[in-house]
C-alpha cells in the first residue's frame, strides 16, 4: 500500500520562506494466517461503530437564527434527555459557549450562541448531534431567521 502527500509549509523568522515536498511511503501488506485476527482488529471495529450515522429520514429538524442565538429543534419521535451539537462549518456557533438542551415529548431543543464571526445566515445548519448514550448523527436543519 502506498500513502502519499504533498506538504506545504513556511519557515519564518524575519521573513517567511516557503517550502514544499511530495512525500511517498510504501507499506507492505501481508495476509494473516487464517483465523488469526490482529489484536487491533476489535479497536478498528469499535472506531467504526462510534462514527456518526446519518440521521433517520423520519427525523424532523429546524434551526431558527436570530441576532444572538440559534435554536435547533430535532424531532426524533421520542423524548431525548441530552444532546450536544458539533457544527461542520466554522464560525457558526460559539464553540466554547454552553449549550442549553431542553427535552420535549418528541425530541430535543438546543440553544446555541451565535458566533460573532457569522456574517450571513446559511441555508442549512449542518453538524453532528450526539444524543444521550454517545451515538452521533449527521444532521442538516433548514434555517429560518427571526428578528
Amino acid at each position: 500500500m502506498q500513502l502519499s502527500a504533498t506538504v506545504n509549509w513556511l519557515v519564518c523568522r524575519e521573513i517567511c520562506v516557503p517550502g514544499r515536498a511530495a512525500l511517498v511511503l510504501t507499506l507492505p501488506i501481508r495476509k494473516g494466517t487464517a483465523g488469526s485476527a490482529s489484536p487491533l482488529h476489535s479497536l478498528f471495529g469499535q472506531a467504526r461503530a462510534d462514527l456518526p450515522r446519518r440521521a433517520p429520514n423520519s427525523w424532523k429538524m429546524t434551526a431558527d437564527l436570530d441576532k444572538h442565538w440559534w435554536v435547533l429543534n430535532v424531532e426524533t419521535g421520542k423524548r431525548e434527555t441530552e444532546a450536544t451539537f458539533f457544527p461542520l462549518e466554522p464560525n457558526q456557533i460559539e464553540n466554547a459557549a454552553p449549550q442549553k438542551a431542553s427535552a420535549f415529548p418528541r425530541g430535543i431543543r438546543i440553544e446555541l450562541q451565535r458566533s460573532d464571526q457569522l456574517l450571513k445566515s446559511p441555508p442549512r445548519l449542518r453538524g453532528v448531534l450526539v444524543l444521550a448514550g454517545g451515538q452521533g448523527y449527521l444532521i442538516e436543519a433548514p434555517v429560518t431567521t427571526s428578528k
